[in-house]
């Protein structure tokens, strides 16, 4: 049981990821001279293996943001942050997972070796603090502001060069607002994402079928309904000529074909003694 997990958050009968060290340190020094031995010194070295995660729980900003990164690691002196940019829209982009290598060998496949650059637009090196050598930290790294563009964040250990996390950074300043509207049309307004004023003669992409609408002066296209059966467009990517960043996004505005017609009650209870009623 002691030589089960690697993090404190479920104690094991209440012993701790550090007493559970000091046991096989003692263990280890106590019976040294035996091969089965090895086995403790092996849990050992999986207890205090060094491990790296990041995680942007919001991965689309815009060129006035600062970039939040969260790092996650054991075991680890420092670490070398890189970002990249990638020489491709946004579009499509939203549905990658990167993580490991593998997800790097599928991201290059999708836009294309020639589509990363090599240089890198912005590398550090972070020292770490570490006190215990099986204990997990969280560090938060903070990036300035990027320019409009995607990004690729690779957060590796010096050590070991293979050892590489990564990861999509989306920077754009175009949002996409969706409305409904009548005679089976769709409502789009393409505003910015700093001012919140509408982008005029903005473009929007029809993902099912690749079509594009352009905005007019008031940032506002209308978009039909397909014929499919599920009355839905799919995804929107919203982009203008300087910027292609914003990834696409869902459409989740659905029309039955058949509409049924239905009524409920609902009661609504106001007690804000400082709404009007009649005759009070």
């Amino acid at each position: 049981k002691l030589l089960e997990g690697t993090s404190d958050r479920y104690p094991i009968n209440g012993i701790t990821l550090g007493k559970r060290i000091e046991l096989l340190d003692n263990a280890i020094k106590k019976w040294s001279g035996y091969k089965r031995t090895n086995i403790l010194r092996q849990s050992k070295q999986e207890l205090i293996a060094g491990y790296l995660n990041i995680e942007i729980k919001k991965n689309i900003y815009t060129s006035a943001d600062s970039v939040r990164i969260i790092l996650e690691h054991r075991n680890m002196q420092q670490v070398n942050l890189q970002v990249s940019k990638l020489n491709c829209p946004a579009e499509n982009l939203d549905d990658i997972r990167l993580h490991d290598a593998e997800d790097y060998k599928g991201l290059l496949y999708k836009v294309g070796k020639q589509n990363v650059v090599n240089q890198p637009q912005y590398g550090k090196v972070y020292k770490l603090k570490e006190e215990k050598q099986y204990q997990h930290y969280h560090d938060t790294l903070s990036l300035a502001n990027l320019p409009v563009g995607v990004y690729l964040i690779q957060i590796s250990n010096p050590k070991k060069v293979k050892d590489i996390r990564y990861s999509l950074l989306f920077v754009s300043n175009v949002r996409g607002v969706i409305l409904t509207s009548p005679e089976d049309k769709i409502r789009l307004v393409a505003v910015d994402a700093n001012s919140g004023l509408p982008i005029p003669n903005a473009k929007v992409k029809v993902t099912n079928s690749g079509k594009v609408y352009d905005c007019n002066e008031k940032g506002e296209a209308l978009i039909p309904y397909n014929e499919k059966k599920s009355k839905s467009t799919g995804e929107f990517f919203v982009y203008t000529d300087d910027d292609q960043a914003f990834p696409s996004m869902s459409n989740n505005l659905y029309r039955p074909n058949v509409e049924h017609p239905s009524a409920s009650d609902r009661v609504a209870l106001f007690t804000d003694r400082n709404l009007y009623r009649p005759g009070q």
